[in-house]
């Protein structure tokens, strides 16, 4: 039981840090395009506005976010 826990350990480290990651360079490459920030700054002001926060039931309206975010989600 002992060996079992530390792989699932292991596992969940592997996969937070390959997301974490993942996010990480996504952002970085966000931050070399300011025409792509202010689409998405525009697109969530636009449809979320600043009085609430984003949920899932937003995804289906958030078209540019989802072209943006996509590529660097999707596995490869």
């Amino acid at each position: 039981m002992p060996q079992l826990l530390a792989m699932l350990s292991d596992m969940w480290i592997a996969g937070q840090e390959t997301t974490s990651n993942t996010l990480a360079w996504g952002i970085i490459y966000l931050m070399q395009d300011q025409e792509v920030q202010a689409k998405l700054h525009k697109e969530l002001d636009t449809i979320i506005g600043n009085d609430r926060h984003i949920t899932m039931d937003d995804k289906p309206n958030l078209h540019y976010t989802s072209a943006v975010v996509n590529p660097f989600i999707h596995p490869s």
